[in-house]
């Protein structure tokens, strides 16, 4: 038996800004028996040198260079090659507790687990400045915790954050049913796949109720905030269908849990796309959605109603759908985008909220400033932009769309107010517009004056 007790498997394609603490944090492990397996995509920003640094003075270090750039086929590299008796994988713009492989390797041990995950951090920032914030793996059920589960008789897994960086899996366990990651190209939801066959294949699965790892969410490369990346979640959901429809054992036990983390997870990533994508990828998950039907894939009874609604409406009122969802909230960037010089009136949670998602639709050297009707009240500065008072952005900015963005106003007799300064173009912004949620009824997203 190896005296490897972890192996740990830290896909890099330039990273070096996140590199070294990341690296660090899993060389630091109170668990000593582990080897750390570096798989570099070919990175040209110093990222290699970071990790041949460290694997001078650690000889627990390996690295592998690949030859593709892929998220998926790294992994795959990595675990090929892993000696231990677990493989871990940390993303390496993320961080680890120092004890997190020891507290999961003596679980999985103790309880002879197939696989054994943790609760985790989501955070931003560094050193002093990092800001953390807890996040359960089970959404509702506090008993699924410190207790075996077996996926086959007790689905629970399939319901709880999907990741796959938080925990441990047998290295025998992923040998024998041969499960790897999706090897398509860049580094966007291949976890899905992998999260899914290892629930499906696991005979025991423990979880426990304690953040071990810290998972980086102010990374600009991000797959979560790169918006053209977010359609192929498409492409991953069709690789795992194929091996769904390969695998009469899968297909028989788990095609539920297949359409209900599709629905999920795509629904997600339509209601965080930009305007002008959610037609063009809404068609192609109607397309996918329909071929499940044909597969008779599809389970209902473990969605929400406002999920089953808006799937109804998808299949069968799909023109009516985007008018009345998608079109009102594109007509509303777009006449944005017509004069694009934006002030953004009002520099509280509204001001805020409204400045994230526009610069998600925008430059965010469209926006000149925030407006207040008195800086008494108000900071200096919001969002790396001067707050003035309204009357400050005159005269030069009357060609500029004022959007309105405060929750309680006498709108009217603000609006008025900005006409006689002079301004032509002012719109308000909603609650819909701000969270790109969309309803089916025909509510109005746009007001303007």
């Amino acid at each position: 038996m190896s005296s490897i007790k972890v192996s740990i498997v830290m896909p890099s394609l330039n990273v070096k800004d996140y590199m070294y603490d990341c690296l660090e944090s899993v060389v630091k492990q109170t668990l000593k028996e582990i080897e750390i397996i570096c798989v570099d995509g070919g990175s040209t920003d110093g990222t290699l040198e970071i990790i041949d640094s460290f694997a001078k003075t650690d000889g627990r270090i390996r690295v592998i260079h690949a030859e593709k750039k892929s998220y998926g086929y790294q992994v795959n590299l990595g675990m090929a090659a892993a000696q231990g008796e677990y493989i871990g994988i940390v993303e390496t713009d993320d961080l680890v507790s120092p004890y997190m492989f020891e507290r999961l390797y003596d679980a999985a041990c103790s309880m002879e687990a197939d696989i054994v995950k943790s609760d985790f951090f989501y955070f931003t920032g560094n050193g002093e400045n990092r800001i953390l914030h807890r996040q359960d793996m089970s959404w509702t059920d506090a008993g699924a915790y410190h207790r075996l589960i077996d996926p086959l008789h007790d689905r629970t897994g399939f319901f709880f954050y999907l990741a796959t960086w938080n925990g441990i899996y047998r290295r025998e366990f992923l040998e024998k049913h041969h499960i790897k990651h999706h090897e398509s190209p860049g580094a966007s939801y291949q976890d899905n796949g992998f999260f899914f066959l290892t629930n499906a294949y696991a005979r025991s699965l423990y979880v426990l109720h304690e953040p071990l790892y810290m998972l980086r969410r102010d990374n600009p490369n991000s797959s979560v905030v790169n918006t053209k990346n977010m359609v192929r979640i498409l492409e991953e959901y069709r690789f795992i269908k194929q091996l769904l429809c390969l695998d009469q054992y899968l297909y028989d036990h788990f095609r539920n849990e297949y359409f209900y983390l599709f629905t999920q997870n795509c629904m997600w990533i339509y209601e965080h796309l930009l305007y002008c994508d959610k037609e063009k990828y809404l068609k192609e998950f109607r397309s996918d959605l329909l071929k499940l039907l044909e597969n008779n894939i599809v389970c209902y009874t473990t969605l929400e109603s406002h999920h089953i609604l808006f799937l109804f409406q998808v299949l069968h009122n799909f023109e009516a759908f985007i008018h009345y969802t998608v079109e009102p909230k594109r007509l509303y960037w777009n006449h944005i985008s017509q004069h694009r010089k934006v002030i953004i009136y009002g520099a509280g949670k509204f001001g805020k909220l409204f400045f994230d998602t526009i610069t998600q639709e925008f430059s965010a050297e469209d926006i000149i400033g925030f407006a207040v009707s008195s800086k008494e009240a108000n900071d200096n500065v919001c969002r790396a932009r001067k707050v003035r008072e309204i009357e400050e952005y005159l005269p030069d900015c009357k060609q500029c769309v004022v959007v309105v963005a405060i929750k309680e106003i006498d709108k009217g007799k603000l609006v008025k107010k900005l006409r006689r300064m002079g301004f032509q173009y002012i719109l308000y912004v909603s609650w819909e517009i701000l969270y790109k949620k969309d309803c089916w009824w025909p509510s109005m997203m746009l007001e303007e004056w």
